[in-house]
Formats: structure tokens, C-alpha cells, sequence
């Protein structure tokens, strides 16, 4: 696909694209905030806000450029924010959310990368 611009994609797309944006962005901040807070940095809270800090690079550059490699990058984002229920049940349905507001993100920006 070559390079578009967001001011010529879909409104649904510009919409999935700042749900995206905002749960990668979010997280960065969130996890290092907590890196901080506790007694000590934690490497999850690194490695989650590392992880994070990849997706909004990824949604920044090749994503808005179309690439559809990015498109499925993202897509398996929403595994570890899924399997996190099954480890911490305290903060599972947060990350479970957090995967929603993904998955919901993705569908709206799909016929941009595939079609209709």
C-alpha cells in the first residue's frame, strides 16, 4: 500500500488508529510510573513499558504508512495484555480491557490495510 496520509483515511480509521495510540502511549508512561513508584525498578514494569514504547513507534511510522506487516505486529499485542488474567486476577480484567480497546482498534483500522 503506498504511504497515505491520516487526513485521507476514514474517520474510523483515524479513531482506531488514536485508540491504539492511547493504550501504547498510556502503558509506557503507566509501567515506568510504577518502575518508579516501587521499591525498585521491576523488570516487568521495564519490560511492559519497553514493549509498549515498540508499539507506539510501530503505530507511528509503518502503520500510518500502511504497511500491513505493522498491522499484524499489533495485532499480537493483544495476547500478553489477554494472558495477564491468568497470572495477576487483580489487575487481569484491566489488561483485558486494555486487549478490547486493541482489538476494537484494529477491526476499525482494517479495511485500511486490507480493503473492504
Amino acid at each position: 500500500m503506498s504511504e497515505l496520509s491520516m487526513s485521507s483515511r476514514s474517520t474510523s480509521t483515524k479513531i482506531g488508529w488514536g485508540i491504539l495510540m492511547f493504550v501504547a502511549l498510556s502503558n509506557v508512561l503507566g509501567h515506568i510510573g510504577l518502575a518508579i513508584i516501587e521499591s525498585g525498578p521491576d523488570t516487568v514494569f521495564i519490560a511492559w513499558a519497553t514493549a509498549n514504547l515498540l508499539a507506539a513507534i510501530i503505530l507511528s511510522i509503518p502503520y500510518r504508512r500502511g504497511e500491513k506487516w505493522a498491522w499484524v505486529a499489533i495485532s499480537i499485542m493483544v495476547i500478553p495484555f489477554a494472558m495477564v488474567i491468568f497470572s495477576n486476577p487483580q489487575i487481569g480484567p484491566i489488561y483485558l480491557g486494555e486487549a478490547g480497546l486493541i482489538v476494537l482498534g484494529q477491526m476499525l483500522t482494517y479495511s485500511a490495510f486490507f480493503g473492504k
